[in-house]
């Protein structure tokens, strides 16, 4: 809050194409695009249209902000191929054309290879197209570029998690944690949480739940504090655990609670209470297919 007022001050006193520019950067980097776009925008007007580089940055905030028809007349515009491509790539892969966004994004790596935000995209669109191999050595690269520039790590972690190694799922899990926004905190700490529980490291797994508490992550941390009990004591313990919250195991936001509290009652043979429970939420939320399944 306070680097946010000390950067809007100087835009607005000094009125430079490098100040808005900073306050562009820092709204940015801290996951908040509309902000961004505004303060892009000023950069553009002060510099009289601004250059592809910028419009290029004012294209890609639009696409966080769902504007899609305005940064494809921008992409469009841009006379450097490189970025017209990525722009497209991005919008492709928003589509849910993998394989053509891989195609537009590779046009724009061949131009600029060492563009971490193309080589996340890239791995993004590889990943939904089955291609994990691919996957993963665009993710690489971009952290290797830019730790900090996309959710490149995070989505590494993932995939590490899913393929089991369960030692780089966490690396890149805690690398991912450093200088992003707070809404990529939890998905990185949680799957911090399961890869210590799952290499039976339950002291520092604890410790993880307790970030997620101070991170204002109250109840993704419960459910995570239970699916390790489950794992460390046992049934009984995550039970106890899950009985001992005020939360309202029917409502649609407790659903993953109510999972891990029937998990916990499936392993000691309770399907019957399990099976109330599920019952409960359902009445409550009747179109549900997670909780039919």
């Amino acid at each position: 809050d306070e680097a946010e007022k000390i950067l809007r001050e100087a835009a607005e006193t000094f009125g430079s194409v490098q100040a808005w520019h900073q306050l562009s950067e820092f709204y940015r980097g801290s996951g908040n695009p509309a902000q961004a776009l505004h303060a892009i925008e000023k950069v553009i007007e002060l510099s009289r249209g601004g250059s592809d580089e910028l419009r290029f940055t004012q294209a890609d905030l639009l696409i966080d902000l769902g504007e899609n028809a305005r940064a494809e007349e921008i992409a469009a515009s841009l006379g450097e191929p490189a970025y017209a491509t990525l722009i497209r790539g991005r919008l492709l892969l928003g589509k849910g054309d993998a394989e053509a966004a891989l195609a537009a994004l590779d046009q724009g790596i061949r131009s600029w290879p060492n563009n971490a935000a193309a080589r996340y995209l890239a791995g993004v669109a590889a990943r939904a197209t089955g291609d994990l191999e691919r996957a993963i050595s665009e993710l690489r690269e971009s952290v290797r570029v830019d730790k900090h520039g996309s959710d490149a790590a995070l989505v590494l972690a993932q995939l590490y998690f899913d393929r089991g190694d369960m030692p780089k799922a966490l690396n890149f899990a805690n690398n991912s944690l450093t200088n992003r926004p707070q809404s990529s905190k939890e998905p990185a700490l949680r799957l911090a949480t399961r890869a210590l529980t799952l290499q039976g490291r339950f002291t520092q797994a604890h410790r993880s739940v307790e970030l997620l508490r101070e991170a204002g992550f109250e109840r993704a941390a419960l459910v995570e504090e239970v699916a390790l009990l489950q794992r460390e004591k046992g049934g009984e313990a995550a039970v106890a655990r899950a009985r001992t919250s005020s939360l309202v195991l029917a409502d649609p936001a407790n659903e993953e609670l109510l999972r891990v509290l029937a998990e916990g009652l499936l392993s000691l043979g309770r399907s019957a209470e399990a099976l109330r429970e599920v019952d409960t939420a359902l009445a409550r939320t009747p179109e549900s297919a997670s909780l039919f399944a």
